[in-house]
């Protein structure tokens, strides 16, 4: 139950960040502008109001849009991106040599020597809030497994179907 209302807080979370966007058609500078807005407020508030301690950028996060590969997290891992900042959000824009990985999610990307996570928003046709929430939802299945090794025992079974543990 707990997992149901972390989503919906998110979702929350994600959709006061939006006021004048379509929601479910978003640029990617507009989902960009979004997704640096909920990422900034997460970091600066040690994912207070979402999950205490959830800090999505503490490792590196890679984005694939469909303009461009962007970087969100600390400035020494992305030395060789350029810097961007937009309303006081900063992210980094891959290189054009930088190969985006084929996998679509990707929980533990080697990148510049430390465990980046990488998400490919062009997996849907249109960019929306849902996917924005995706990302960051997704990224927190990793804080879990880093922080509640004992509780989350999931990493050692392996999915059989919808009925299994």
């Amino acid at each position: 139950m707990s997992h149901c209302l972390f989503l919906f807080g998110l979702l929350l979370s994600v959709q006061s960040f939006a006021r004048g966007y379509n929601p479910e058609e978003l640029s990617s500078r507009e989902g960009r502008e979004i997704l640096c807005s909920v990422l900034m407020k997460l970091q600066t508030t040690n994912g207070k109001n979402v999950w205490p301690g959830y800090n999505p950028i503490e490792s590196p996060l890679i984005i694939k849009f469909q303009d461009a590969v962007f970087g969100y997290g600390a400035p020494s891992a992305f030395t060789d991106w350029k810097e961007e900042r937009v309303k006081g959000c900063v992210s980094y824009l891959a290189p054009k040599e930088y190969t985006a990985p084929a996998a679509s999610l990707v929980p533990y990307l080697i990148f510049n020597g430390t465990k980046a996570f990488f998400f490919d928003a062009t997996i849907r046709p249109k960019l929306s809030l849902w996917l924005l929430s995706a990302i960051i939802h997704e990224r927190f299945h990793r804080f879990q497994w880093e922080h509640f090794p004992n509780i989350f025992q999931l990493l050692s079974s392996s999915y059989t179907g919808h009925s299994s543990v």
